[in-house]
C-alpha cells in the first residue's frame, strides 16, 4: 500500500478529536496479540469503525476491531516475522465501512469511506513471558 496523505481524525469532523485510551507504548509480545484502546467520539460510528496498516511492517497485523468502551484494535506479531526489541510507531488508517440493511443487502455493497488517520501508536516487540 502505498503512502497517501489523508487528514487526521479531528475534532472538525468529529466534534472531539480521536485519541489513544493511553500514551504509553503497546508491548506486543512475539506470537500474541494485544489490544490498543481509542477513544471514539460517536458511539454509533464505533459499530461501523474498520482500520488498516498504513506501511505495515512484515509480521505486524490488525487481528480484528472490536467495540469497548470507544474500539480495540487487535494488534498481532508474529513470531516467524518479527524479533523482541523491534520498536517504532504505526500508522493506522481508520474507514466507515456501512453494515448491511434492508436498503443494502450485501455489507460491502457501499464504499468505504475513509475518516482519517489514527494517532500513532508507539510500539515495542518483546518476548513472551
Amino acid at each position: 500500500m502505498s503512502w497517501r496523505a489523508q487528514p487526521r481524525i479531528s475534532a472538525i469532523r468529529w466534534g472531539k478529536p480521536w485519541s489513544l485510551a493511553s500514551e504509553k507504548t503497546v508491548r506486543l509480545p512475539v506470537g500474541k496479540t494485544v489490544p490498543v484502546r481509542v477513544v471514539v467520539p460517536g458511539a454509533q460510528l464505533a459499530n461501523q469503525v474498520r482500520v488498516t496498516l498504513n506501511d505495515p511492517l512484515e509480521g505486524i497485523a490488525v487481528r480484528e476491531v472490536t467495540r469497548i468502551e470507544g474500539i480495540a484494535i487487535v494488534l498481532a506479531a508474529d513470531a516467524k516475522k518479527v524479533k523482541p526489541g523491534l520498536q517504532g510507531n504505526l500508522v493506522l488508517d481508520a474507514f466507515r465501512e456501512p453494515p448491511a440493511n434492508a436498503a443494502n443487502p450485501k455489507p460491502n455493497a457501499n464504499r468505504r469511506q475513509p475518516l482519517g488517520t489514527l494517532p500513532a501508536v508507539p510500539f515495542e516487540v518483546v518476548a513472551m513471558n
